[in-house]
């Protein structure tokens, strides 16, 4: 079962797909956007790019905001004014050109029964700040929507002090 403490090393076990054997579900979602990066791969991809990461991130990177933290994903290839597109190291006859070093994100997003399991693993650890009141709140919201969550995803778990998780869904801390 994969929680939120799930070690990031099972977790991209879990998710692994080589390019040799990458699936056409794979490439329709490299098709359809692309994943993000921790804040520790980005020194690693402009290696693997020989670019410097400053560069990197002008260039081949866009910011992505998701429970009120930003991370940077390759950009997306838009036409028409259109919110998906094509990731920009996606090649139709080549597939991912980065695959060694692609985005977290990317690498652990699969179509087998761990799917959403490994998104929510993702969304948990990189985008939900449980030091955040913003963040805690949105998550919140999300959960009332109906959203699913793995162990370790619940508000009491993220905020266990019920006193401040309580001050923070009634605004009455900020930030």
């Amino acid at each position: 079962m994969i929680k939120k403490d799930t070690p990031a090393e099972e977790v991209v076990k879990l998710g692994y797909c080589d390019k040799e054997n990458s699936c056409a579900q794979c490439n329709q979602g490299c098709m359809q956007g692309s994943g993000c990066f921790t804040e520790a791969q980005l020194p690693i991809v402009a290696k693997f790019l020989k670019s410097s990461e400053e560069n990197f991130k002008k260039v081949w990177l866009e910011p992505v905001t998701r429970f009120n933290t930003t991370l940077l994903r390759p950009k997306i290839k838009r036409s028409k004014g259109r919110q998906h597109g094509q990731c920009v190291f996606f090649d139709e006859k080549g597939g991912c050109m980065i695959h060694e070093v692609k985005p977290m994100e990317c690498m652990i997003s699969n179509h087998n029964e761990y799917g959403e399991a490994l998104h929510l693993w993702f969304t948990l650890n990189y985008f939900v700040n449980p030091t955040d009141p913003q963040s805690i709140r949105e998550w919140a919201t999300y959960i009332e929507s109906g959203g699913p969550v793995i162990p370790g995803g619940s508000l009491s778990e993220l905020v266990p002090n019920q006193k401040t998780l309580k001050k923070i869904m009634e605004y009455k801390i900020l930030r």
